[in-house]
């Protein structure tokens, strides 16, 4: 009797135990888990930090290879004397000058040689900023775009042409709308826009006559509806818009490249 007394005390202290064991192990796991999923969040955090970084590095490289550029035509322009007496600075061999008699604009090589003839009455400097190009006023004070060569790129149909980054510029017709023309010179998007805000991570946000903004991409779609009083550029994939809830009161959120809320 003592000895399967004994067994029974045993057997249990065994369930006991191994019941302690089982505890242990699944605690264990638990913990691992835990500290797997903490792992794998903090790597997100550390690749989307990671991610912008490198988006940062890029537009630095991009604004030092600018500054060089500028520093060289600088430095070039001030070593030629064409005997023009206006002139702007060189680029790429080219640089603008003004007619004396005609206050009108022109382009000279480095030997002095009228390229261009002085027939704008105004012209802004061949540029990186404008692909190459040159951006000309004609004596109906409308902005086209010309090459090197003197060639008419881009006509002379617009009130105003503005830069909006990743190079792509913003043109207003005669009746005050805004349209976008890409590096190449093509009108992507029509002159319908109350306003085109500039291109971030290939997106802009434009404004419709209802005065709310929207978003379009570098094709000239419209890929997010104008439906925000308020809107700011995409950084990370995100945007930060505003709803109006009342005259005194918006909600603010979080969008991404589809439109769609991701956080608040």
């Amino acid at each position: 009797m003592k000895k399967i007394t004994t067994l029974i005390v045993t057997m249990c202290i065994t369930s006991i135990c191994f019941a302690q064991g089982k505890k242990e192990v699944l605690l264990m796991i638990e913990a691992q888990n835990t500290t797997i999923n903490s792992l794998n969040q903090q790597l997100s955090s550390l690749t989307a930090h990671q991610k912008k970084l490198e988006e940062q590095v890029k537009e630095l490289q991009e604004l030092v290879e600018d500054l060089k550029t500028l520093l060289a035509a600088s430095r070039e322009s001030e070593m030629i004397n064409t005997g023009w007496t206006k002139r702007g600075e060189f680029f790429s061999g080219l640089a603008k000058v003004q007619d004396d008699n005609t206050s009108k604009y022109g382009f000279i090589d480095k030997t002095g040689k009228l390229i261009i003839p002085c027939e704008w009455t105004y012209a802004v400097q061949f540029n990186y900023y404008l692909n190459g190009l040159a951006a000309v006023k004609d004596n109906n004070g409308m902005w086209g775009f010309i090459d090197k060569t003197g060639k008419i790129v881009i006509p002379c149909t617009y009130k105003k042409i503005e830069l909006r980054n990743e190079g792509m510029l913003a043109v207003q017709d005669d009746n005050d709308k805004w349209g976008v023309i890409d590096p190449t010179g093509k009108l992507i998007a029509p002159c319908i826009w109350m306003e085109v805000k500039r291109f971030q991570e290939g997106m802009a946000a434009v404004k419709d006559s209802d005065m709310k903004f929207g978003f379009i991409n570098k094709f000239g779609k419209l890929v997010i509806p104008c439906k925000y009083s308020t809107v700011w550029d995409f950084e990370g994939g995100v945007a930060r818009i505003s709803v109006k809830k009342d005259s005194y009161k918006s909600d603010y959120y979080y969008i991404d490249k589809k439109g769609e809320f991701v956080r608040k």
